[in-house]
């Protein structure tokens, strides 16, 4: 039986929030960053889905689900 979670929408001022903390800490959080991600075949070596985050601006999608990928590591 899957969860069902709310989806979450952060405000403006999240979002703004989390864009000035990227640049101030040099914060990597997308998959083009990480280490298990193959750069030809953008596919992620432990099987997670990479599509949400090779381009994501935010640290929550579309669908409202947050992005960050807890394997992460930095390359």
């Amino acid at each position: 039986m899957k969860a069902h979670v709310k989806p979450y929408l952060p405000s403006p001022g999240e979002h703004e929030r989390f864009l000035a903390q990227v640049a101030t800490f040099d914060f990597r959080w997308r998959c083009p960053d990480c280490i298990h991600v193959a750069p030809a075949s953008e596919k992620c070596s432990l099987e997670f889905r990479t599509q949400d985050l090779m381009a994501a601006t935010s640290f929550v999608e579309a669908r409202g689900n947050f992005t960050f990928c807890k394997y992460f590591e930095a390359a």
